[in-house]
């Protein structure tokens, strides 16, 4: 049996199990566990395990994933197996649950690699849409990788997968600074983007940290806060300031992972935050040109200096306004006390005068 088929009444289930967690062994135990005998629990378990993973996290702990989990297969792969061979189509999906897959392109001189996937990465949607492969994936070590087969896939997540493609890049097409990248580049974020959502008050990053993608803002806001040291009366102190609020269409972590720099800001939620997150590994192998374009609309922030300066500039204007309205507040007392002084005093009328008054007022 070639060790690309995947046959359903073969027991692919040889896997050594030392050296891995017990999380895992249980994973595999549940997997192992024939699909018509895999009892609710096992099911659940397994989509708890999964939703962390990059490809399921879309689904949650939904009724879509439990779905999903209920056709999963484990097959085990030695080092150097061919899973899916070049200019080939599959009928399955792949996802590894340990081990490392290498993507290769063929040359003049046999294949090279461009690209690996490693535990958690998902492979083989050509094979699913039914178009020819012009890579191979062959194992770069020994792998335990979960399949689904394409029917189930069909089924299952392609009527989702193409709905969320769709209202990704037509959102992503709608704004005017992202759409100028060309839509070869609009579609390959539309196709990779992942959808995180945050609370507010929730960090999504903070300054000095490498981030390991980038954030489209779909809906919500987010605050760019840097920690800025002055130097006062030769005092050395840091401030928290508020560089500015970032909403719908706007960018979060670009410029710094692009750049492979440290975040110069931390990133808060204002208000409940929907994204799309681009993962790093979405920019690996030939996938780097992507990389190139988007580096085209991200900006840098101010630096220190220019920060410090604007901050200055507010906190004067602010002692300023507090100031003018202190004075403006001392006038008006001072004209309601004037006013007051050429009044009798309530207390020295006598009551039918009063009575008199209450009735003109009315």
């Amino acid at each position: 049996m070639n060790s690309s088929t995947f046959g359903s009444k073969v027991r692919p289930f040889n896997i050594n199990k030392s050296g891995i967690s017990e999380k895992i062994r249980k994973i595999i135990n549940y997997l192992e566990t024939p699909i018509e005998e895999r009892s609710n629990y096992q099911t659940y378990q397994i989509s708890l395990f999964l939703e962390e993973y990059t490809f399921f996290s879309r689904f949650g702990s939904s009724g879509i994933l439990l779905e999903l989990m209920k056709h999963l297969k484990l097959q085990s792969f030695p080092l150097g197996s061919i899973v899916i061979p070049w200019t080939s189509t599959t009928s399955n999906f792949y996802l590894i649950l340990s081990g490392r897959v290498g993507q290769y392109r063929k040359v003049e001189k046999g294949f090279e690699i461009i690209r690996e996937f490693s535990s958690g990465s998902s492979f083989g949607e050509e094979g699913i849409i039914g178009e020819l492969f012009h890579e191979e994936y062959r194992t770069v070590e020994s792998s335990q990788l979960m399949i689904l087969e394409k029917e189930i896939f069909e089924i299952v997540i392609n009527d989702i997968q193409k709905e969320r493609y769709h209202e990704q890049f037509t959102f992503f097409m709608s704004i005017p600074l992202i759409e100028s990248l060309g839509k070869e580049t609009v579609s390959h974020l539309a196709k990779v983007a992942l959808t995180k959502k945050f609370t507010p008050n929730s960090i999504l990053a903070k300054q000095g940290d490498r981030p390991r993608g980038f954030y489209i803002i779909q809906s919500g806001s987010a605050k760019l806060l840097r920690n800025i040291n002055f130097v006062n009366n030769e005092e050395n102190f840091s401030h928290l300031i508020e560089i500015e609020e970032i909403e719908s269409g706007g960018l979060l972590c670009d410029y710094a992972f692009i750049n492979q720099e440290p975040l110069e800001y931390s990133v808060l939620c204002s208000m409940p935050l929907v994204t799309y997150f681009l993962d790093r590994d979405e920019f690996r192998g030939e996938n780097k040109r992507f990389i190139q374009e988007v580096k085209k609309i991200s900006q840098k922030i101010p630096n220190d200096a220019e920060l410090s300066e604007k901050f200055k500039e507010k906190q004067s204007w602010k002692k300023f306004k507090n100031k003018l309205m202190s004075s403006l507040e001392v006038k008006k007392n001072t004209r309601h006390r004037q006013k007051a002084s050429f009044l009798p005093k309530t207390e020295n009328l006598k009551l039918p005068l009063l009575k008199r008054a209450r009735n003109l007022s009315v």
